[in-house]
């Protein structure tokens, strides 16, 4: 059988927004399966989230070059504003 945990208050130098907190207190209360389901991919998110963190931490100029590729690409009549296209 899973062992079900409480989870103590966050320290004070911790801060949850009230939407995590509500979020949180409304995934307690289903199935384990369903908890696990949710902190699973909770905790996909928050790795996905420092990967791109590191890589354009890393390589700051990246997103520059990035943004003057679409702008080029733009003026070039190789991409169009979703507007135009629908």
């Amino acid at each position: 059988m899973m062992q079900l945990l409480q989870i103590p208050a966050p320290a004070a130098h911790m801060e949850v927004t009230e939407a995590l907190a509500t979020a949180v207190s409304e995934a307690a209360k289903l199935p384990v399966e369903d908890q696990n389901y949710i902190a699973f991919r909770i905790m996909e998110e928050i790795a996905a989230e420092k990967k791109w963190t590191d890589s354009f931490s890393r390589s700051p100029e990246i997103l520059d070059d990035l943004a003057a590729q679409a702008r080029q690409e733009i003026a070039e009549g190789k991409i169009y504003s979703l507007e135009t296209i629908l």
